[in-house]
């Protein structure tokens, strides 16, 4: 049949989605719901038709980004796929126009998966030539990225949930795919890669510590309120500067005391504020009962529906 629905009421559907994966099979067109949004690579994607509200601005870029991949002589010799078509018959485009977070549903995500959104928010923004034409911090964006590649290379392929995430892991097992962080891939590393990367380190406070920092760094860096994250911070170094019986704690008394102060976070340079968190996390573990205050990183990502390098350009008609 040239056109079938693919969704997970169909018999045999892992078979299926091989069959429209490959171009010389049928079917040449898939109907489906929630099924072919995310992991499915297919370059020859031509077209692409919207035939549902979406208000979730992660899906609607997933959605968005089956079109995108790159096809070499899909209609011939030298003659390669340049662009691909949306068809929104339920107008999702105006809705992120004017509404451009979308509406997200809630979840729970663990510090970790915290940590390694904010250390990708910075690795987006020190793309930013004022930041590349700076040695320290285009260093620090290479180390960033280092991170993530050492991490995903640790993970087990013998999983499940790895094996499903093939596509992913493969394309940011690519330190080329880092030089640019799209719209796109930045969702497809939040949802797809993020979510699976382990954590080595057990000690909660020291991350409930990288947590505040890093949100705070981000939030210096994009403009940002950072009063929340600076007041927490401000506590924390408060209860060490009670721990004055723990040598490890009194040989930081200078830099405690200069961390214990609003001003501290809110002015220091930036390098200045990663080594203070550095040393002091591994403090963290001697407060008995440090602050719980329920705080947030308000951080808002603005989508630009264009490609700086190689890909498409999505043009509205």
């Amino acid at each position: 049949m040239f056109a079938r629905v693919i969704d997970n009421q169909v018999n045999y559907v892992s078979s299926l989605i091989e069959d429209f994966q490959n171009p010389n099979k049928m079917p040449q067109i898939a109907v489906s719901v929630d099924m072919l949004d995310t992991g499915i690579d297919i370059p020859e994607v031509l077209n692409l038709v919207f035939f549902k509200p979406v208000k979730s601005k992660i899906k609607f870029w997933q959605m968005i980004g089956r079109g995108t991949r790159l096809c070499k002589n899909l209609f011939g010799i030298d003659k390669h796929k340049q662009q691909f078509y949306i068809f929104d018959c339920c107008r999702n485009f105006e809705f992120f126009e004017e509404n451009a977070r979308g509406i997200e549903a809630q979840s729970v995500q663990s510090l970790t998966e915290k940590i390694y959104n904010l250390k990708l928010d910075l690795i987006v923004e020190l793309e930013n030539m004022n930041y590349q034409s700076q040695e320290e911090y285009k260093n620090y964006r290479e180390e960033l990225v280092e991170e993530f590649l050492k991490k995903i290379t640790e993970l087990n392929t013998d999983s499940f949930i790895v094996r499903n995430k093939a596509v992913y892991i493969d394309k940011f097992s690519n330190i080329d795919n880092w030089k640019h962080i799209d719209n796109i891939s930045y969702v497809e590393i939040m949802e797809n890669i993020i979510p699976i990367l382990l954590s080595e380190e057990s000690e909660e406070l020291a991350k409930r510590f990288d947590n505040l920092v890093y949100g705070l760094q981000v939030g210096r860096i994009i403009g940002k309120s950072i009063s929340v994250q600076g007041r927490i911070l401000v506590e924390l170094v408060e209860d060490l500067k009670k721990l004055g019986t723990i040598p490890e704690v009194v040989s930081e008394k200078e830099r405690i005391e200069k961390a214990s102060e609003p001003e501290y976070w809110a002015k220091s340079d930036f390098f200045e504020i990663e080594k203070t968190r550095t040393i002091l996390r591994e403090l963290m573990k001697y407060i008995d009962n440090p602050p719980r205050g329920i705080y947030t990183v308000d951080i808002i990502d603005e989508l630009k529906v264009s490609e700086k390098k190689e890909g498409y350009n999505i043009q509205q008609r």
